[in-house]
């Protein structure tokens, strides 16, 4: 059985918008003690994730611009 991994909140947005968040904090993005980073957000439309491509092992969610200032404002 796998444990959890310890993950922190590093950056967070919930000011709802046009796609409000159904249960926990979203969009947001964490960090593990391994230096590793995490990002929950919407699952996006099956036409931006088709012009983007990603590898058959990757998905592509979206995040709010205020999550990204969020971001940068935590991380100086």
């Amino acid at each position: 059985m796998k444990s959890k991994i310890e993950l922190e909140v590093i950056a967070y947005n919930n000011s709802g918008g046009p796609r409000i968040c159904k249960g926990g904090i979203c969009p947001t993005i964490y960090k593990s003690k391994d230096g590793r980073f995490f990002v929950q957000g919407v699952i996006v439309d099956s036409n931006i994730t088709e012009t983007i491509n990603p590898p058959e092992n990757e998905t592509v969610v979206e995040v709010t611009e205020e999550l990204l200032k969020n971001l940068i404002q935590n991380m100086k």
